[in-house]
């Protein structure tokens, strides 16, 4: 469970906790590994989603000796689209705004994003953004069965143990991961939408 005290949350994140199916906070690696593989025991795992009616088998996640490896079932999701940053606040910037990518205004699919993730078990990951020295604090929602992305970005990034960090944390970034979404919402395509508001920096 977590420790709601422990964090300062903006009531958007609040929200999305309090409505969820569970929700878990690693405070170590080894965790981390484990449910990427679902059980702790589990030599692999399969991550898929319902859309529309349909169950859509996004990866697979194998064990393997420095952790687990992960093998996306679409060749195009195994490297990283070029195109795939979206702006949708109307801070500068010289990146497509999501308004005009899409036609529509960002504000539905932002809540439909919440709400998705308020029917899920979560993963709520503390890392440092950019490193321990220099970074800030950040965390990502993620659903539990795509924990193999919380172990990744843990070893990325500079991953936080809740238990160690002095004082509140308090995120000034943080990632909504929706995997389903870019079958309902984004053509198929790899996107991710930032959204820059007064009180954190959102990534959907």
């Amino acid at each position: 469970m977590i420790e709601l005290s422990r964090f300062n949350f903006t009531e958007d994140i609040l929200n999305v906790i309090k409505k969820c199916k569970g929700v878990v906070v690693p405070k170590e690696r080894a965790e981390l590994v484990s449910l990427a593989l679902g059980t702790p025991n589990a030599s692999s795992f399969e991550i898929s989603y319902e859309v529309n009616g349909k169950l859509i088998t996004e990866a697979n996640v194998v064990r393997c000796k420095n952790g687990v490896a992960v093998n996306y079932t679409e060749d195009y999701m195994r490297r990283r689209d070029p195109d795939c940053l979206i702006v949708a606040d109307e801070l500068p910037s010289d990146k497509p705004r999501f308004k005009d990518v899409y036609k529509k205004d960002f504000s539905s699919m932002r809540e439909e994003t919440f709400n998705w993730l308020s029917g899920q078990e979560l993963i709520i990951t503390t890392f440092m953004a950019g490193g321990k020295d220099f970074g800030y604090p950040a965390i990502l929602v993620s659903p539990r069965n795509a924990a193999f992305f919380a172990c990744g970005l843990a070893g990325l990034q500079y991953f936080v143990n809740i238990d160690d960090y002095e004082g509140i944390f308090t995120p000034k970034a943080v990632i909504f991961l929706a995997p389903s979404f870019r079958h309902t919402h984004l053509d198929g395509k790899q996107i991710v939408v930032h959204n820059r508001t007064p009180d954190i920096y959102e990534m959907f």
